[in-house]
């Protein structure tokens, strides 16, 4: 399905078919959901006035590409605080 993430090897056999999360599930997981892990809700992991932010400028959507080719995805820019 194009909603999930997955690794497809040479011989085009799916691998970790039970393991994977979707696209946003994953970017939840190294943002918001990372931050209140650590407490850290308050200041980070989230957009907005007065938290701190790593933020990094696409070429594309990843959340609106198919999730095989988000690994082509290119930054054109990045700025961290």
């Amino acid at each position: 399905s194009s909603d999930w993430s997955s690794d497809v090897c040479s011989s085009d056999l799916l691998l970790g078919e039970d393991e994977r999360i979707a696209p946003l599930e994953a970017l939840k997981a190294v943002t918001k959901n990372a931050a209140y892990q650590y407490f850290e809700e308050d200041i980070k992991g989230t957009i907005k006035e007065g938290k701190l932010a790593d933020l990094v400028i696409l070429d594309k959507n990843i959340l609106k590409v198919n999730p095989i080719d988000i690994k082509n995805i290119e930054v054109l820019e990045r700025s961290e605080e």
